[in-house]
């Protein structure tokens, strides 16, 4: 079975798309913390599918998976599984595994890499608290 007659694989490829048509959609809302839910949720599928890719050796599908995710992760603001993503897409392209007639591939991860620095630049570091918080208590029955 290849990987696009894959059950799971087809099922992450409509419900991530379906994410990114709740994240617009909440975007135009105004409900923007909603609207990064739901970009979230599409990084962390089309993660999914860059990793099914990989698995299978469809290092093309891979690489397009890893910069879709990261652009999801983009649009919620979450630096650090965007870096993971883009991470992986550089890593494929370094070792052979991206054609050089891919040009989209190129560009989106040149693309995915500024658009990374940018946010990174853009994000607070944390804040280090020099007393660990206290645990936040169970609910009482």
């Amino acid at each position: 079975m290849s990987l696009h007659d894959d059950p799971a694989y087809k099922t992450l490829w409509l419900d991530t798309s379906n994410e990114l048509m709740d994240h617009d959609s909440r975007k135009g809302l105004g409900r923007y913390a909603q609207a990064r839910e739901h970009a979230r949720r599409a990084g962390v599928g089309r993660r999914q599918m860059a990793e099914m890719a990989t698995a299978a050796g469809e290092f093309r599908w891979a690489a397009a998976h890893w910069l879709s995710a990261a652009a999801c992760f983009l649009l919620a603001g979450d630096a650090a599984p965007m870096a993971e993503c883009v991470g992986r897409a550089r890593e494929l392209a370094d070792t052979g595994r991206i054609p050089a007639n891919r040009l989209d591939l190129w560009d989106a991860l040149a693309e995915r890499e500024g658009e990374l620095r940018t946010l990174l630049a853009a994000t607070p570091p944390p804040v280090r608290s020099a007393a660990p918080e206290p645990p936040v208590p169970a609910p009482q029955p």
